[in-house]
């Protein structure tokens, strides 16, 4: 994706580090001055392995599919390091939104089987394109069904039902597009189940009433709405309703009770269970606040520049050791002690999972480090 594509840049970054560096401040009457100098890889992890106290390390990171960092970090918070995770652009969200009202203290991950679907909702979800995870699975699958090689292939292709607001990828393949704004997302799923749940005569009067209030100002969509409908329970074990994964929690609970009533599931959606090792970020500031750690390692991620709105000068001023690994020598790497060099994905030994979980790939090195 364009994603991957763009990290190739950071191998040729002029400001990447290469090495282990300690931050020195040099001090001449009223001023100072901050260089870093620089470290070999053994004093680096002197200084790692010669930390007491497990339970007052805090290793922060961003997420990884990486399956052998995570048995690392599944060993560390067994002895009692604490781990917390987060990133700035979260396609995981859905499945944890999930996860919490369904109850599961790990996450659920939806994973669309486009191969089997006749018709499909989307819901400004750009499914094959870059917005959303696996897009190049999707796609593969999705344009099996669009394979029109004679006249009677016509009758069996797919149905894509666009409903998004901007122009995408998905959009430009629909067989209906409706363009409205992401505010009325939540209106429009939310006449979509109501429909639904008419058409199939269901009777918790207390849903439809609080859906029609939330649905009321979509009466214009009502016809496309309707049609669309019939046309998914038409082919009911074969239809499936996708969210987008910047959506809020309410969209996704509504299209996952859509997918329910249209008894889909096994045939054009599966659920698998993610386990979760890391903890909110939230919680990480709330203990960080606290003065609840001794020491703190940051791994790739940069959350001094992705939550400016926090004092982070103030908060990590008690923490009495502060190490940064990342490519280059960033925000988060000015308010620590030590920054070490991150190899790049490319020139790494790794073994990971894909987005469906039934895979395991072994990634040796492209490149040397």
């Amino acid at each position: 994706d364009i994603y991957s594509q763009a990290s190739i840049l950071d191998l040729y970054d002029p400001d990447r580090a290469k090495g282990c560096f300690q931050k020195d401040t040099i001090s001449s009457g009223d001023l100072t001055s901050t260089r870093w100098k620089k470290l070999s890889s053994n004093e680096i992890l002197e200084k790692i392995n010669s930390i007491e106290n497990k339970d007052k390390i805090a290793i922060v990171s961003s997420t990884s599919f990486s399956s052998a960092r995570n048995q690392l970090l599944s060993n560390l918070c067994n002895s009692g390091v604490s781990y917390f995770e987060y990133e700035a652009i979260d396609l995981s969200k859905p499945e944890k939104f999930l996860g919490e009202a369904l109850g599961t203290k790990d996450s659920l991950r939806a994973i669309p089987k486009f191969e089997n679907a006749k018709r499909v909702l989307s819901l400004d979800s750009d499914f094959l394109g870059y917005r959303e995870p696996c897009s190049s699975i999707n796609t593969k699958q999705f344009m099996r069904g669009r394979k029109v090689h004679k006249a009677d292939d016509a009758k069996k292709m797919n149905r894509l039902y666009s409903v998004e607001s901007d122009l995408t990828l998905a959009g430009g393949f629909a067989d209906h597009r409706l363009r409205i704004s992401s505010s009325e997302i939540l209106p429009f799923a939310s006449m979509v189940l109501l429909t639904l749940l008419k058409t199939k005569k269901y009777d918790n009067q207390e849903l439809i009433s609080h859906l029609e209030n939330l649905s009321s100002d979509m009466q214009v969509h009502k016809e496309w709405v309707s049609v669309c409908v019939k046309d998914l329970l038409k082919n009911s074990k074969n239809s499936v309703v996708l969210a987008g994964s910047h959506l809020p929690q309410s969209v996704h609970l509504i299209t996952h009770k859509i997918n329910e009533l249209l008894e889909n599931r096994g045939t054009c959606i599966e659920y698998i269970i993610i386990e979760t090792l890391s903890k909110e970020f939230s919680e990480f500031l709330k203990d960080l606040k606290d003065e609840k750690f001794e020491t703190i390692i940051f791994l790739g991620c940069n959350p001094v520049y992705h939550f400016p709105s926090e004092d982070w000068e103030s908060l990590l001023k008690p923490v009495k050791s502060k190490f940064r690994l990342g490519l280059s020598i960033d925000e988060t790497s000015h308010l620590c002690d030590f920054h070490i060099g991150q190899s790049h994905y490319l020139e790494c030994w790794d073994i990971g999972k894909n987005w469906n979980q039934d895979y395991f790939f072994p990634t040796p090195p492209l490149l040397a480090p």
